[in-house]
């Protein structure tokens, strides 16, 4: 077998494993955290796609400041001044649950699953499933502005389109891209596999 065949079959597998097969897309394999700019940041609603009711604060500050079920599209909610690289950390509960997850690190939600359960981006278009007047909304908002869309459900119970709750965040960025702990092991044990293969066959 080649490097090439043992490279894609590595990849494949590392791939069915990080991101789940069948309907649900899986669990996001890295994650970002939202970081003021030294501005007065503003969050507005941008749409939902969900059958529980669930509602979004701001850790350690304002609290329940939007409900996908009863949130108008638009509605503004002042977050407050952040300094510059400082964590605008999310909680997102699901009341009819009930459960609580936060944006950021898979570590922050061992409570359920352990996983990210907020995917934070600055293109609309990672997060599907909304409605055809979210997406129009969220093309108005300027550029730079940073959008985030939460999972609800945890574990099995959970498709991982995370579009349950999605607002957009305005002064303010992404920061810290970084790999969850099990998609490096997968990586690293795909690397190895590779490296003791090409060992044999020297």
């Amino acid at each position: 077998m080649n490097m090439l065949r043992k490279f894609a079959l590595v990849s494949a597998l590392f791939g069915g494993l990080a991101f789940g097969t069948g309907a649900s897309a899986g669990p996001l394999p890295t994650y970002n955290i939202v970081v003021g700019n030294g501005a007065a940041a503003t969050a507005y609603f941008v749409g939902f796609s969900a059958g529980d009711t669930d509602n979004v604060s701001v850790v350690a500050g304002l609290a329940n400041f939007f409900v996908n079920q009863s949130t108008p599209v638009g509605t503004s909610a002042a977050l407050g001044a952040f300094g510059n690289g400082v964590e605008i950390e999310f909680a997102m509960t699901d009341l009819s649950v009930p459960n609580t997850f936060f944006s950021g690190a898979g570590t922050r939600n061992c409570a359920s699953d352990c996983n990210v359960h907020a995917n934070v981006t600055l293109n609309i278009a990672d997060i599907v499933g909304l409605s055809a007047g979210s997406y129009a909304y969220a093309a108005t908002l300027p550029v730079g502005t940073v959008f985030v869309g939460f999972e609800d459900r945890a574990g099995r119970q959970s498709d991982f389109d995370y579009n349950d709750l999605v607002f957009a965040v305005v002064n303010a960025r992404p920061l810290n891209q970084v790999p969850e702990p099990a998609s490096l092991a997968l990586l690293g044990t795909g690397l190895l596999l590779l490296a003791r293969s090409r060992r044999k066959r020297s």
